[in-house]
């Protein structure tokens, strides 16, 4: 019979508040205590996230992609990290249509009846066990731009 172990890593990740404008930096601190953990830390990802909805006449219309994403390095077992990162905003969308130039600038977070675009801050923390599958754990924060 295999038996698994089970041990303690705790993340804390604090983001300095949650509205900002296209191009300027979120201050992130990252608090890792994984020193009850063997397994080390492999990764930490942040990835800003842009949803869309919106509606024409009955059809719903859907998109979500990833802008940007930092990949940093982990922490090993039984050690502890403190650090902070600053995470730069875009200024501009990668994903436009080149015959509409003004879909080229990030646009603002919208909440309306026939649109609506949300922004996400998503932080992944990956570690090598045998018991993590794909990207992680993760921490979800909404932003307003």
């Amino acid at each position: 019979m295999l038996g698994l172990g089970k041990s303690v890593s705790q993340t804390k990740v604090t983001f300095s508040r949650n509205v900002y404008e296209p191009g300027s930096s979120i201050k992130i601190k990252i608090e890792c205590d994984n020193s009850l953990c063997s397994c080390e830390v492999k990764t930490f990802k942040i990835k800003l996230q842009r949803k869309w909805v919106g509606f024409a006449g009955t059809t719903q219309y859907r998109s979500s992609k990833y802008l940007k994403e930092v990949k940093l390095p982990g922490v090993g077992g039984h050690k502890t990290l403190n650090e902070c990162i600053n995470f730069k905003l875009p200024e501009f969308n990668k994903f436009y249509d080149a015959e509409k130039p003004y879909s080229r600038m990030l646009s603002s977070s919208v909440n309306g009846c026939l649109i609506s675009i949300q922004y996400y801050l998503r932080f992944f923390i990956k570690h090598s066990s045998m018991t993590e599958f794909g990207e992680g754990n993760c921490i979800t924060m909404p932003l307003w731009i």
